[in-house]
């Protein structure tokens, strides 16, 4: 994915932190608690707003909200030719990433910054033993 980072830098910290979800110094969901917390969805201001906005990448991403499985996913920055993500998810069943992706559709924020460039989908057969062999399992 190629990234509008001048776009994006653009914006007020608020703005990029709403976009992700997240605090953009710390990494820590909105709605509080460390990095490696699960963003809580529903908590609010006490005027009823979302601390994580319902256009925040956690929110529209989310696999309690998606409704589908859930992905081990990873971002590694690139540079060249642009700035960009190479991003990578493993999941059991591709209907995991295609109700995820269909859920981000247009309302995810963070897809204002970004343009796929390629895409690539490949099976990992499962494991075997001495009774089954490689991907003996995909036929049963």
């Amino acid at each position: 994915m190629e990234l509008d980072v001048p776009r994006f830098a653009a914006l007020p910290v608020a703005g990029q932190e709403a976009v992700f979800g997240r605090h953009r110094g710390t990494g820590a969901p909105l709605s509080g608690g460390a990095i490696t917390a699960n963003p809580d969805l529903g908590a609010k201001t006490p005027d009823g707003r979302y601390l994580v906005p319902a256009t925040a990448h956690v929110r529209r991403a989310n696999a309690n909200v998606v409704g589908a499985g859930l992905m081990l996913r990873r971002s590694y920055s690139t540079d060249e030719p642009a700035p960009g993500l190479l991003f990578i998810s493993f999941q059991n069943d591709i209907r995991t990433f295609t109700s995820t992706l269909t859920h981000m559709g247009d309302t995810d924020a963070l897809l204002a910054f970004t343009t796929t460039t390629a895409s690539a989908t490949f099976l990992i057969l499962p494991g075997f033993d001495e009774r089954r062999p490689l991907g003996g399992t995909l036929f049963h």
